[in-house]
């Protein structure tokens, strides 16, 4: 009989095993892919799905985000300041080049502008004339039949010259129109005062002085003779005939006071305005077209003097002892001075065409300007 084998034998314990495989890599995460039915990107609404959107993102300001920690002493922060060294100046040294301002155009002179102002002041200024003569005949008519000797005011007349109290308002309000226009027409004259030499300066604070003795004295004296008519005696007794007489002669003398205080002060003063306003506009006139603005101060000294004779000439023939005649119509019959506004029409007219005159010389060159040689 055979005997059997023996084993093999086993592998010492210190022999090394062999090493094992790694495991396989995981896969890299797909794409996001955004589903078509029940779900949708945040902020979307769904497609074709039920499930309801995620809210959009939060808009407007919001709350400031939390401080760090604080740091622990005895160490410097995590990024150290550094101080900023810019790279260019905050300005260019050299200037820059650029083309040399052109001088304005004459058109664009402050006194050129004046011009236009002044033809406008005067237009105002001729149609508060022709409705102060307007209503000064009215009130000439009313006084018609007391020229013929009737002593008693009857009810027409009456009428008429209680009709001339209400449009004289609008006398005033277009004498108060052109007097804003003047105020605005020596604003231009005043900031063009230096664009034609010393000599139009000159000429133009002359013009200024007169114009604000104009203001004072013409305007102070119409307000003494407002004052004057205002306080007259007033009746005690409206049912004493008496009273009422005495009443109305004293209106008589204040509103003839009245008519020679105003008249004297706008006669002087409307004379030395007008006399400096055609000194200054004489320097842009050829010596040709000169001679006619000498009449412009003859005309102004004389249209308040015919003014005040008139009135105190109609205002002597109402007969206030008959009754019939009250305080407003005897203020009506003072208007029929109004009259001497026509006389006005021959210096407005001449005054008109100089400053046109004027005006088209300096835009054709033929008077030159200080302003137009140098840059603005």
């Amino acid at each position: 009989m055979r005997p059997p084998e023996p084993a093999p034998p086993s592998p010492p314990d210190s022999a090394p095993l062999p090493p094992a495989a790694p495991p396989p890599a995981p896969l890299p995460a797909p794409p996001p892919v955004y589903a078509q039915g029940p779900t949708a990107p945040p902020g979307y609404a769904p497609y074709g799905g039920a499930a309801a959107a995620q809210p959009p993102p939060p808009r407007g300001p919001q709350p400031p985000a939390p401080a760090p920690p604080p740091q622990a002493p005895g160490y410097p922060a995590y990024y150290p300041s550094y101080p900023s060294y810019p790279y260019y100046t905050p300005y260019y040294p050299y200037p820059w080049p650029t083309a040399p301002p052109k001088p304005p155009e004459p058109r664009q002179l402050r006194t050129v502008q004046a011009f236009d102002s002044a033809v406008l002041t005067l237009f105002v200024l001729g149609a508060a004339f022709a409705w102060s003569a307007l209503v000064g005949a009215v009130a000439a008519a009313a006084m018609a039949p007391a020229l013929s000797g009737q002593a008693q005011l009857a009810n027409t007349q009456a009428g008429w010259l209680n009709g001339v109290m209400v449009a004289r308002v609008i006398v005033w309000v277009m004498f108060g129109l052109a007097g804003a226009l003047a105020l605005a027409t020596l604003s231009r004259f005043n900031e063009g005062r230096l664009e034609f030499g010393a000599t139009h300066e000159r000429r133009y604070r002359e013009l200024q002085t007169s114009g604000v003795l104009f203001a004072l004295l013409a305007g102070g004296a119409g307000l003494v003779g407002y004052i004057l008519t205002a306080s007259a005696p007033t009746s005690q007794n409206p049912f004493a005939p008496s009273d009422t007489v005495e009443q109305l002669r004293g209106l008589q003398d204040s509103l003839r006071l009245g008519a020679l205080v105003w008249a004297a002060g706008a006669a002087v003063t409307g004379m030395l305005f007008s006399t400096a306003f055609t000194r200054m506009l004489r320097e842009f006139l050829p010596p040709g077209e000169r001679r006619p603005l000498a009449i412009v101060p003859i005309v102004f000294l004389f249209v308040p003097l015919l003014h005040a004779a008139l009135s105190i000439s109609f205002l002597q023939l109402p007969a206030v002892d008959t009754n019939t005649w009250t305080a407003s119509s005897l203020s009506g019959a003072a208007e029929a001075g109004g009259i001497a506004g026509i006389a006005a029409a021959v210096p407005i007219i001449v005054l008109t065409r100089a400053l046109r005159a004027a005006q088209d010389r300096v835009l054709s060159g033929d008077v030159k300007s200080d302003a137009l040689k140098r840059p603005a």
